[in-house]
């Protein structure tokens, strides 16, 4: 046996548990780094979208796929900018599989929409400051030459409900905190965490909720600091601060952040669906959950946490490879 390198992922885990009737559950955890870049010296080589549609298409079992599909999006194809990664061509690849109805073509297929941060009224400003950021983020690392920076400071100027947004949001921590609560309360996140089939599972995700709202998983080493709009503003009008600091801004706002999306994701994993004719209502457990590794690190921690048994977790080879090796003894995952 041998291994194979699979470029666009950062991180892959493998587990395996039971639903509350004992039914099998396995998952893949694919973490993705937004790029087709990758560096290796590897020969056995295979992309990350392939790797996730030889492990779709392996059989006819239906296979849930939990993917950073934008609600708002979910029935369009996806207009990431740029799209240059694996994870848009399998947005678009498996796109038609977000209408639930049972079609002939991937009748063993059910696409999760999960990303409910985009688009939206109560994330607007913060969507705005975290494109600016990701852009020089991934200038800083030698993705593209754009910047768009000079642009949104001079919109800082004039217009004062954006900056009077973020200063509120990100005044302090228990400003920061107390909007997190607010948004997790009014969107469709209680919905989903209501619809949770086990109880014990229920607790122990809302234990966790608990940690990341407040920031208290050492492990994640999000510095608040970098959540303070006073110390991202400087370091946005001090170029040399701005390369010091991007990395650690770019990390604390996109983890942080994040958990909206995480704490739907994870709670959908595991929830009852309506029976209703002609459409999938059985609960997933063949699931693939295709995200940024920020996320699913976290799905990660929740699996920890509820006792599944973890039969490979890996990381990139080596600082920015942008690939994983994982052995084929462990394939096909369903």
């Amino acid at each position: 046996m041998s291994k194979i390198c699979i470029s666009g992922l950062v991180e892959l885990g493998i587990y395996k548990g039971c639903t509350d009737s004992g039914e099998e559950i396995k998952i893949l955890l694919a973490g993705d780094s937004h790029t087709y870049d990758y560096k290796t010296s590897s020969k056995n080589i295979i992309n990350a979208e392939a790797f996730i549609t030889n492990e779709l298409e392996s059989n006819s079992d239906l296979k849930d796929v939990f993917i950073e599909i934008p609600y708002t999006d979910r029935l369009k194809k996806p207009r990431l900018i740029p799209l240059t990664n694996y994870m848009a061509n399998i947005q678009r690849k498996y796109m038609d599989c977000c209408n639930w109805g049972i079609s002939e073509d991937k009748k063993y297929i059910r696409v999760h929409y999960t990303d409910l941060r985009r688009n939206q009224s109560w994330n607007s400003e913060l969507e705005i400051l975290s494109n600016i950021i990701n852009i020089e983020y991934y200038k800083s690392i030698g993705m593209h030459n754009i910047s768009k920076l000079d642009g949104f400071l001079e919109r800082l100027e004039t217009d004062i409900d954006l900056r009077t947004r973020l200063e509120t949001i990100l005044g302090s921590k228990e400003q920061t905190i107390e909007y997190v609560k607010s948004v997790i309360n009014t969107t469709k996140i209680p919905k989903q965490i209501n619809s949770m089939y086990c109880d014990k599972w229920k607790i122990e995700l809302l234990k966790l909720v608990n940690c990341w709202v407040n920031n208290t998983i050492k492990d994640e080493k999000i510095e608040w600091k970098w959540l303070l709009w006073s110390n991202i503003l400087e370091n946005l009008k001090d170029e040399d601060l701005l390369c010091k600091n991007i990395e650690e801004i770019y990390y604390a706002l996109t983890a942080y952040f994040g958990l909206f999306m995480d704490i739907y994701t994870i709670a959908r994993m595991f929830r009852n669906f309506r029976n209703i004719s002609n459409m999938y209502s059985s609960k997933p457990v063949n699931i693939v959950v295709y995200a940024g590794s920020f996320h699913t690190s976290r799905v990660a921690q929740f699996l920890k946490a509820i006792d599944f048994t973890k039969i490979v977790e890996l990381e990139e080879c080596s600082s920015n490879e942008n690939c994983i090796k994982l052995h084929t003894k462990y394939l096909p995952v369903f």
